[in-house]
């Protein structure tokens, strides 16, 4: 009886132009109840939120470095020291940095976290520091070799004026990374203000 009922089936499908697999496949597809996401979109969320080959390149910087701060222009003082500590958390998805050292003959503190926005496509980030109350945001992308490069706006508390920056992170290798920071000079063309060269302490 069970061998008469399959053959029977198995004529009905065939009669109606289906088989069993496109029954299969019609019952996955069913709609999903209202506001609970498809496996579609599931995949999505889960690929956006992983950490990829951005987030490695991020990762080079991860550990204890030397600073060794050099001002130019208007910001130009004598080359400063300081130390920083960068780390990797969340699961590898943000590099978080603090900094310790001096600037104008004070002690200076600073703390930033930078991250690649997969969905974005972006590189994305803030910075606070002891100087100032200005948070930071910052966003940019990498050129084909490496080198990150970053652009913020702020406003200039000398000036109370718009004041836009632009940063690139130059990642030699694992043990030595180069941040250098561009802002308007005098004559409003853009010029090389800060350069920071970070060497690991072994």
């Amino acid at each position: 009886m069970r061998n008469a009922t399959k053959v029977f089936l198995s004529a009905v499908c065939l009669g109606l132009g289906i088989s069993a697999t496109t029954l299969v496949q019609a019952e996955d597809k069913k709609p999903t109840a209202p506001g609970q996401p498809t496996p579609e979109q599931m995949e999505k969320m889960v690929k956006a939120g992983t950490p990829g080959e951005h987030h490695k390149r991020l990762e080079m910087m991860a550990g204890t470095f030397d600073a060794a701060m050099s001002c130019y222009g208007p910001m130009q003082m004598p080359p400063s020291k300081g130390v920083t500590k960068n780390t990797m958390i969340l699961g590898g998805r943000w590099l978080s940095s603090e900094f310790a050292g001096e600037m104008m003959g004070q002690k200076y503190e600073g703390h930033g976290l930078m991250g690649y926005d997969n969905t974005a496509k972006k590189f994305v980030g803030t910075w606070v520091d002891s100087m100032g109350t200005q948070m930071a945001n910052f966003e940019g992308t990498a050129d084909a070799a490496g080198m990150i490069t970053v652009a913020s706006e702020g406003i200039d508390p000398m000036t109370d004026q718009k004041m836009k920056m632009r940063m690139t992170y130059v990642i030699q290798d694992k043990d030595k990374h180069t941040f250098t920071m561009y802002m308007p000079g005098p004559d409003g063309k853009e010029a090389k203000m800060m350069e920071i060269v970070y060497t690991r302490v072994k």
